[in-house]
């Protein structure tokens, strides 16, 4: 089997959906040897994919096809429709995935396309006209592909719902935690155990700055809690940016709250090791990943009771309302008071990320592309 893989209108790597891209590209190469791959990028990005997929184990069945796209979001979505099919004709691929929200309408072979969340539907601010285009061609893929696949129970209910399609022509494909991939699970079971009772003096966030991320809800509960904690804030500017300004100085939180911005790997797992514990008050979420990457170092978690972060979590956070702030203040009080608990809940998610890995995300892909396939 042929099998080409849309990465034209996705995130750059290891960042947002990049990540889901990349960490189940890798999984397929290290799984499977017998199909062949072939990655449709754009030209600016050849080499950086080249580079990561070198490492996998079948890295010699995969080719990364340069596609000639450039400009801003509307145009490089009119090329992808433009010049795809034309390179997927060529290659003659049995099957192209989409990775991120759109695929081509018009297209020679078999479509799938991952829809991540309804979020450009249920959250107010993606309300521009780029927003608008996105919805109307995300909304056309989910008609012509063959199946769409996403991430979560509660994404499947949404999209079924916000596109009008049945839930038969929606798979889940539930997302991998790094630990199985990586092998430093023992690693981060030793540095939880060797960190945990130090007085480490903040808490860290990991997230972009958009709106739903509702820092300002957690800033104002770290002013209210009984701790002298620091917050550090990682991830890039979004457009909620000038809201977690504004909470900052409203609760007099300037000496206490770091926006770090993004951060490389290595430099994003030496703050997460050096913190007190994690928290992630997000609102809106179409997967629960972000707390277990925090738990696979070794990591206490705070996190907002909503069905996302629950399905992909079980009980290894402690949950919180993330419309409450005294809820999250109570949180964090007992976090840095109890040190037993904070043990506890380290343990939990130790425990939880051994459920999830990128191989079986890629396991149960490469099962719905062979039965469309092969029908």
């Amino acid at each position: 089997m042929k099998i080409g893989i849309n990465l034209l209108g996705e995130s750059p790597l290891k960042s947002g959906t990049g990540r889901y891209a990349s960490e189940l590209i890798k999984a397929l190469l290290n799984i499977d040897n017998k199909n062949r791959y072939f990655l449709f990028v754009p030209a600016k990005s050849v080499d950086s994919w080249t580079r990561y997929i070198s490492s996998s184990v079948n890295h010699r069945n995969c080719k990364v096809i340069s596609i000639p796209i450039t400009g801003n979001l509307v145009l490089r979505r009119l090329s992808e429709q433009l010049l795809l099919p034309i390179y997927v004709l060529l290659t003659g691929v049995d099957i192209l995935h989409s990775t991120n929200t759109v695929c081509p309408l018009i297209n020679p072979t078999i479509d799938t396309v991952t829809i991540h969340d309804a979020a450009r539907w249920d959250l107010y601010y993606f309300r521009k006209i780029k927003d608008s285009f996105l919805r109307t061609l995300s909304r056309l893929s989910a008609v012509v592909a063959r199946r769409v696949i996403t991430v979560s129970s509660f994404s499947k209910d949404r999209i079924s719902k916000i596109y009008n399609i049945k839930e038969s022509k929606i798979e889940l494909t539930l997302l991998g935690s790094p630990v199985i991939n990586d092998g430093n699970h023992e690693g981060a079971k030793v540095a939880a155990v060797e960190l945990i009772d130090d007085d480490k003096r903040y808490i860290v966030s990991v997230s972009s700055l958009e709106s739903r991320k509702n820092y300002p809800m957690l800033i104002k509960a770290l002013s209210l809690s009984n701790t002298p904690l620091r917050l550090k804030i990682v991830g890039k500017k979004a457009e909620g940016f000038d809201a977690v300004i504004k909470a900052i100085n409203e609760n007099n939180m300037e000496e206490r709250v770091d926006i770090m911005g993004f951060l490389d790997d290595a430099e994003l797992d030496n703050v997460i090791k050096g913190a007190m514990f994690y928290t992630f008050v997000s609102k809106y979420e179409g997967a629960g990943l972000t707390p277990l990457e925090a738990m696979v170092k070794g990591k206490a978690v705070i996190a907002s009771n909503i069905e996302p972060i629950r399905e992909y979590c079980g009980d290894s956070c402690y949950y919180v309302d993330p419309n409450d702030a005294n809820s999250i203040a109570r949180a964090i009080n007992l976090f840095y008071t109890d040190t037993r608990l904070r043990n506890d809940y380290v343990k939990k998610g130790l425990e939880q990320v051994k459920k999830w890995s990128w191989e079986n995300t890629a396991l149960t892909t490469l099962i719905i592309w062979q039965k469309l396939v092969n029908r």
